[in-house]
């Protein structure tokens, strides 16, 4: 019988945290899964974790390779994966127990390409759910839509920022066909690339408002643990790769890649304020191209924004005018 869904787990350090997360895989109520964990040359004892929790179930195997980061590691997943759909699962974190049911159940029902869905968190001092708003969406989002359309309504309802990996599952042959992988170059913020192609490439996409997912804050994260220096690197490469997307693809007609664009170039202005004299002229070297532009891209923001708001406000003079001479 052909596997239903591929689980891919990257493991890097995190032995403390694997046992709530595999635990989390196998009490799902959906069984038909493989899962693959992918120590991603780890020097605590996470494969011997992990190995010793999975012993005796043939659903799950561990692919060591040599410490290459997040992106290494799922592209390794997808390379090895045989699911219809597959699932990305951050060691560290966990997943409701019906989650793999009520994704698969969706997708089958509704010849899904994507299935967004929310998330809820906890903090490692305090082990209890919070469902605060922070992953879950604005809009609502009924039905089944075409990328384009749902990129311009995630934009519409400031939901674009629900980017992560962990919060979709996707049709592997959908990544595969479409040369969809994560770029190793990045450190931080993977996931946004990797949506901004994504949405804009799918055909069918559901949004399941549901926190299906449980993530972890720890001190010692990618996310909690990155400096501006690294943080505007990794922008620089994500404004670049965003840039060429947009002007390779044919077709694609969505304000989704324009929205994350803008969204790296502020990122990169926010994080150079704080640099050092030395680092900024470190950067400069690297990544003359991409610094020039988005100082040149961020005037023409700023400016735009300026002028909206300048022109509605001439707009709203006016009417008020009017009004007040009836």
């Amino acid at each position: 019988m052909s596997i239903k869904i591929s689980v891919i787990i990257p493991a890097y350090n995190i032995a403390p945290y694997l046992e709530d997360c595999l635990t989390g895989v196998l009490e799902q109520s959906f069984k038909d899964y493989e899962v693959i964990i992918v120590n991603d040359g780890s020097t605590d004892d996470s494969a011997e974790v992990a190995q010793a929790l999975i012993s005796g179930d043939d659903r799950f195997r561990i692919i060591n390779i040599p410490h290459g980061g997040l992106s290494a590691a799922r592209n390794t997943g997808i390379a090895n994966a045989h699911g219809k759909y597959i699932y990305f699962l951050d060691g560290d974190d966990s997943i409701r127990k019906d989650t793999l049911q009520l994704l698969y159940s969706n997708a089958e029902a509704n010849d899904l390409d994507v299935i967004l869905f929310s998330a809820c968190t906890f903090t490692d001092s305090i082990n209890e759910l919070k469902d605060s708003g922070e992953y879950r969406y604005n809009g609502h989002y009924e039905g089944v839509y075409s990328g384009s359309v749902l990129s311009d309504e995630l934009v519409r309802n400031n939901d674009a920022h629900h980017c992560s990996s962990c919060m979709m599952m996707t049709r592997l042959d959908h990544l595969k066909e479409n040369n969809l992988f994560f770029n190793e170059q990045l450190s931080y913020s993977e996931d946004s690339l990797m949506f901004i192609r994504l949405i804009p490439l799918s055909g069918r996409i559901s949004v399941l408002d549901e926190p299906l997912y449980m993530r972890r804050y720890r001190n010692g994260s990618i996310t909690t643990n990155t400096d501006n220096r690294t943080i505007i690197n990794d922008m620089c490469t994500l404004y670049l790769d965003a840039d060429a997307f947009i002007n390779s693809t044919a077709g694609i007609n969505t304000s989704l890649p324009l929205w994350y664009l803008e969204l790296f170039i502020t990122t990169i202005m926010k994080n150079h304020e704080q640099l050092s004299v030395k680092d900024s002229l470190v950067l400069r070297h690297a990544q003359p191209h991409a610094l020039n532009m988005s100082v040149k891209r961020y005037k023409y923001f700023h400016s735009k924004r300026i002028a909206l708001f300048m022109r509605s406000l001439l707009l709203y003079r006016l009417y008020s005018l009017f009004y007040r001479r009836k």
